[in-house]
């Protein structure tokens, strides 16, 4: 990773953040490694089409249900030590935030602070095509991989 500063936010790069992002989650960084934010779901034109609560569920609730996604995270360099390197997971934002969660260092924002854009040019694979058995296996090694690196 590039990133060379004490905080890290996430981003991709057609969602919007909203102005007061960056003070709330900096904020929040001042107690804890991660924080994720709610945030609404928007269209190419930018109209509200849904919304997307975060919740501050249990471990093993958000083991089985993850909600974060990375472009709602911003963490602390203590936390991407722990991070790097990233392992051969499909959803990186999901180990995140689950490592976050396991090692007691993850704040949900319940604020909304930033729209993520769908649109039919969106890159990342919802994973529906991805048959239950490989779903499971990589849920299985992420989570042996949160364990690991959260002792």
């Amino acid at each position: 990773m590039y990133a060379t500063g004490e905080y890290i936010f996430l981003s991709d790069q057609d969602d919007i953040w909203y102005p007061n992002r960056i003070d709330m989650q900096l904020n929040t960084l001042e107690s804890f490694d991660c924080s994720a934010c709610s945030f609404v779901f928007i269209d190419e034109n930018d109209c509200i089409i849904g919304a997307h609560p975060n919740d501050n569920h249990s471990f093993i609730y958000m083991c089985r249900n993850f909600g974060l996604y990375g472009f709602s995270m911003a963490f602390r360099r203590p936390l991407l030590e722990r991070i790097l390197p990233i392992p051969t997971v499909p959803q990186h934002d999901m180990f995140i935030g689950l490592l976050a969660k396991k090692m007691g260092q993850l704040y949900i924002q319940q604020d909304v602070l930033c729209a993520h854009r769908i649109h039919r040019y969106n890159v990342s694979d919802t994973g529906f095509s991805v048959p239950i058995i490989v779903k499971f296996w990589y849920r299985l090694k992420m989570i042996l991989w949160v364990l690991w690196r959260a002792r």
